[in-house]
């Protein structure tokens, strides 16, 4: 890795650069994504109210 070009040198034969299978992509991790913040964009009020979900579980 050279941090003056930006660029990354593999020292590998290109036979077993090619040879070496893909990696599979990790899986997705429940509760660290959309999921986890899903309660405020149901409960959110309108764009009228100020659509805050906070105000609106208290009645405001």
């Amino acid at each position: 890795v050279c941090a003056a070009t930006g660029t990354l040198q593999a020292l590998v034969d290109e036979a077993e650069w090619a040879s070496r299978p893909e990696a599979a992509p990790p899986r997705a991790q429940p509760g660290t994504g959309r999921e986890l913040f899903a309660f405020m964009r149901h409960s959110a009020d309108g764009a009228e109210q100020g659509a805050s979900a906070m105000l609106a579980s208290a009645g405001l």
